[in-house]
């Protein structure tokens, strides 16, 4: 196991490239557990939201590009939505601050009227673990917000993406923080582990009941086409 943290343009991308095996050095060798990397090897698996090492963001996308197609019903979920806004056309970008913790999401009036997002309420706490933010997809209707991003958005009448965690348990949740020292974002905001923590404490039974919500009012609208 290899975690690399630095700051923006310090080389990770390049040494992550060379080491998974999609970049070759100029001269000399690099091996991994004495082997020479001649290319890629399912064996070198690494986690990092970029396309250039991860060729399955390209495979996933493409097969969201199909769906979206087929209208077949869709439900995205941090990733998932900025994965199927940008197949949609729009921009993903990096936020200023990421969202960890608890940020308040209030819906649009599109939102309250919405199968799946109104009955959670005309706003709520949402648990979040997010670096990235989307611009609303052409033709698709926005949701909700947070203070500072699109939070939830409905592209036709089969496709939701929403950015808070609806899904996580308690123990995913944990184990984030836990090993939020792999998140260079949390790292450089700063967060404070224990105090999220303490925050969480006593809502996640109130927010399983709302994901489970989303979850299942989705499955539904899904079953009605």
């Amino acid at each position: 196991f290899l975690c690399l943290l630095g700051p923006s343009g310090c080389g990770k991308s390049t040494l992550f490239n060379a080491l998974t095996g999609f970049l070759q050095p100029t001269s000399g060798k690099i091996k991994v557990d004495g082997e020479a990397v001649r290319g890629p090897d399912p064996r070198r698996v690494i986690v990092f939201q970029e396309r250039g090492i991860f060729p399955w963001l390209t495979v996933e996308k493409r097969f969201l590009a199909g769906a979206l197609t087929q209208r077949v019903p869709l439900l995205g979920i941090c990733l998932g939505s900025e994965l199927i806004a940008e197949v949609s056309g729009v921009r993903v970008r990096h936020l200023e601050h990421p969202e960890i913790g608890w940020y308040q999401v209030r819906l649009t009036d599109a939102g309250r009227e919405d199968p799946v997002l109104g009955p959670a309420g005309d706003s709520f706490a949402a648990l979040q673990w997010h670096s990235y933010a989307v611009d609303l997809p052409d033709g698709a209707a926005a949701l909700g917000h947070s203070a500072s991003c699109l939070q939830a958005y409905r592209v036709g009448q089969a496709t939701w993406g929403v950015q808070f965690h609806a899904e996580v348990t308690d123990a995913d949740f944990q184990h984030w923080l836990d090993n939020y020292s792999i998140d260079e974002d949390a790292v450089r905001e700063g967060i404070d582990p224990e105090a999220i923590a303490a925050d969480t404490a006593g809502r996640m039974a109130a927010w399983h009941a709302l994901g489970e919500g989303i979850c299942a009012r989705f499955l539904a609208a899904a079953a009605a086409r």
